[in-house]
């Protein structure tokens, strides 16, 4: 550690050494401010002019032939969309704002010269001439720097005018590709979504589509209608078959004899002739008693019989609409069998009423079942002709 009487001589000594030298110091110190004052007064000042554009993307473009989308995947549409997303977009603007066309035609309108009164060259502008993007915004901010503060405002603004001027040309030039395209596209578009819609509306027609989803909800239900009266009608038919049954033993008739049999018990000519028939048959039994076959009032009988007995079978033809040979005990009934006989021809008319009606049933049943297992290829060809005329519409 040194001691107080070291450190007092050191500084005695630099102090010794500072009297000696002040007089060049002093003299380089005055030197040196004294040039820096003469060159700033000789310097000459330096101006900066700042502008900004803002930067708005189309959500179309014509390319080529084709109308594409510029519209970012997820995004909304829209007729403009920011470029936050899409720095390299400005990026490109900063190439077409310093490209030579532009800076040239700012020299030409500004008669922009140099000392030796000539047009400056592009790489002059160049020089003081700066852009750059605004971070996290979608603003091209442009910079010049030069000696004259009224030249580089106006190099500024021009060098912009210029560039909007430019891009307003290029803009109409894509809106007229884009017209010209939509009137080359616009009628085939339209004849597509026509087209589309022709062909769904043919499928439905064709199918006899209202509403796919509504008519399988609605087809179960009636499937399950259907089986209910199914079943009732199936145990209706078998009460009439056995009520058929047991007329048929207590008759001792089928139904074709039984209507047969009805049909003449009904006729009053056959009952008429039956009546006349029995009466000669009762007078040719009692005549036969007193007198021989050979006797005129037999032969009289004999022939009346034969004549009733053809005109009644004529008139049973008639009635019946056959040959079929009834009993002659068959021909005249008693009420109860002929109430019998009655009961059964109903019973054949409900038996055969029910049977109709439960073939109707089963068939019905029979189609709706069909129907239900087709809606699930139906729903979807019909989606598939849907999103093609969405398609189209969409296009259009």
């Amino acid at each position: 550690m040194e001691s107080k009487e070291s450190i007092d001589l050191d500084l005695s000594n630099y102090l010794l050494a500072v009297k000696r030298h002040w007089i060049p110091a002093a003299s380089i110190l005055a030197t040196t401010v004294a040039l820096s004052i003469i060159a700033a007064s000789f310097q000459k000042p330096t101006y900066q002019a700042e502008g900004r554009l803002v930067f708005k993307n189309p959500t179309f473009k014509v390319v080529g032939s084709n109308l594409v989308s510029t519209s970012m995947e997820g995004g909304e549409s829209g007729d403009l969309k920011s470029l936050i997303s899409t720095q390299n977009l400005l990026g490109t603007q900063i190439e077409i704002i310093t490209s030579h066309s532009l800076l040239q035609q700012t020299i030409d309108r500004l008669q922009l010269k140099n000392e030796r009164g000539k047009l400056i060259e592009v790489s002059d502008l160049q020089a003081g001439l700066t852009s750059k993007i605004v971070g996290g915004s979608d603003i091209l901010q442009v910079n010049y720097k030069g000696r004259n503060r009224q030249e580089a405002a106006n190099i500024v603004n021009t060098l912009m005018n210029v560039y909007l001027e430019s891009d307003i040309q290029t803009n109409r030039a894509e809106a007229g590709s884009a017209r010209q395209f939509m009137d080359r596209q616009l009628p085939q578009t339209l004849a597509a979504v026509n087209k589309a819609e022709a062909v769904v509306r043919k499928f439905k027609q064709q199918n006899n589509i209202v509403d796919l989803s509504e008519e399988a909800k609605s087809a179960v239900g009636i499937i399950g209608n259907l089986d209910i009266s199914i079943n009732a009608v199936r145990s209706e038919l078998e009460q009439v078959n056995a009520q058929s049954n047991e007329l048929n033993k207590k008759i001792n008739l089928n139904s074709q004899d039984a209507m047969r049999i009805s049909a003449i018990s009904q006729s009053p000519a056959i009952q008429g002739i039956l009546t006349q028939l029995q009466d000669v048959e009762r007078q040719l039994a009692t005549e036969s008693s007193r007198f021989s076959e050979n006797n005129p009032i037999i032969i009289s009988l004999q022939e009346k019989r034969s004549k009733l007995s053809t005109l009644l079978q004529s008139q049973i033809r008639t009635a019946i609409g056959s040959q079929a040979q009834i009993p002659q005990g068959l021909l005249r009934i008693g009420e109860l069998k002929q109430s019998l006989i009655g009961e059964l021809l109903r019973s054949e008319v409900q038996q055969t009423g029910l049977v109709n009606k439960l073939t109707s049933l089963q068939n019905s049943r029979a189609a709706y079942e069909k129907r239900v297992t087709t809606i699930p290829q139906l729903f979807q060809t019909q989606r598939q002709l849907e999103r093609q005329l969405e398609v189209s519409q969409s296009t259009y």
